[in-house]
């Protein structure tokens, strides 16, 4: 059983497909991409999949069974619709813009982590108040953006620091935005 099921109409960005199997498989693919799960209950997203904007678009689902043995089945057809113009959001961060009195030192024994509602590519940088990139590790990856100490660059007291986050989603919708905060006095 797949939901949404044959004949609907799916956003190519927005759409989690549903797998759901009459026995207990180890590994999905649809259209080639890996999909989440175990047992009888596994699951893909539209973007993840190599689907055409327009009507007719099918599924190739392959799985393997527990005794090595392997299945195919062919699902559609789907319409397929680009509905999503929407940027990606944060929706929880380490800090927050305009955010005072930050204690560096979590942060510099963990860093930052951003997440957003949906699946992101991009960069994310942090600057000091003299605009001098920290060169710390940054990160975009799935629903994620980090950003990772590097000895000898840590964050210290009573300094505004900024975060600049340049994403986007799998459709081309973006995101640019600066987070500056300010750690904490001595």
């Amino acid at each position: 059983m797949v939901d949404p099921p044959p004949s609907s109409a799916i956003d190519t960005h927005r759409t989690e497909f549903t797998l759901r199997f009459s026995q207990e498989v180890v590994a999905v693919t649809v259209n080639g991409a890996t999909a989440i799960g175990s047992g009888q209950s596994w699951s893909v997203w539209s973007y993840d999949l190599s689907l055409e904007w327009e009507a007719g678009q099918v599924l190739e689902i392959e799985w393997k069974t527990h005794d090595g043995s392997t299945g195919s089945q062919s699902v559609g057809p789907y319409t397929v619709w680009i509905v999503h113009h929407v940027p990606p959001e944060i929706t929880r961060g380490t800090v927050s813009d305009g955010a005072a009195d930050v204690d560096p030192a979590p942060i510099n024994a963990g860093g930052f982590r951003f997440d957003f509602d949906e699946r992101i590519t991009g960069t994310v940088q942090l600057t000091d108040e003299s605009g001098t990139d920290l060169n710390w590790i940054g990160t975009a990856v799935g629903q994620t953006a980090t950003l990772t100490p590097v000895a000898g660059r840590e964050l210290v007291n009573e300094t505004t620091y900024r975060i600049e986050i340049d994403v986007k989603d799998g459709v081309g919708n973006s995101l640019q935005g600066t987070i500056t905060f300010v750690t904490k006095p001595k």
